[in-house]
């Protein structure tokens, strides 16, 4: 009976232990996307993390060995709390959605900032959302079926770019925020997918662009 009450107790400080130390773990990408929020990653700073999470800065880099590794954290972070709607399947819906992206991003402004900031670091240009571009591609097979490989390619990144974190700081950049934002993005893609729609319908009758 006492070996069993040993493994019990064992099992519970083994999942205590993890518990806390998952606990660290998002206290650290908290304190990230606080710093991140605030300022570039020219500025960060991990003693600054370290003192916003209320942990050493030894603590910090056990977690997150380096800069590439703190900013994985982060995008793991937005991926687990803010699943994102997958791309429209018709392409009249396509500045819709994104003006519902932005309005999202401007309600979660702090961790939206910070994501951006992460999608900076080199790892993540590295990397292709495959899912989210052949969402768009089949989104846009209404106005494209006619079309090169390559105009529908150039099509695909654009609304990809202004559908997106980065289009969103961009804009905040310039200058437009908000819901003027919202429908500043939702225009210009709207306004590109008619445009695809008339050289798709010329292309379907042989007439070229």
């Amino acid at each position: 009976m006492a070996a069993k009450s040993s493994r019990t107790r064992r099992k519970y400080d083994t999942s205590l232990r993890r518990e806390q130390a998952a606990q660290t773990r998002e206290r650290i990408v908290e304190a990230i996307i606080e710093q991140l929020s605030d300022a570039s990653l020219g500025e960060f700073s991990v003693s600054r993390v370290a003192r916003l999470a209320g942990v050493s800065e030894p603590t910090v880099y056990r977690n997150f060995p380096n800069y590439d590794a703190m900013m994985d954290g982060v995008r793991e972070y937005w991926a687990e709390r803010f699943k994102a709607p997958p791309p429209p399947t018709r392409s009249r819906d396509l500045g819709t959605h994104a003006a519902r992206n932005f309005a999202f991003f401007d309600e979660n402004a702090a961790i939206s900032r910070a994501f951006y900031e992460a999608r900076l670091s080199h790892s993540y240009r590295m990397h292709r959302h495959k899912d989210r571009k052949q969402g768009f591609r089949k989104a846009l097979a209404d106005v494209t079926d006619h079309l090169e490989p390559d105009e529908i390619r150039r099509a695909e990144e654009v609304i990809q770019l202004l559908d997106s974190s980065f289009g969103w700081m961009n804009l905040a950049d310039v200058g437009l925020e908000g819901d003027e934002a919202g429908k500043a993005v939702a225009w210009a893609i709207d306004t590109l997918v008619r445009e695809l729609a008339r050289m798709n319908r010329r292309a379907s009758k042989g007439g070229g662009k």
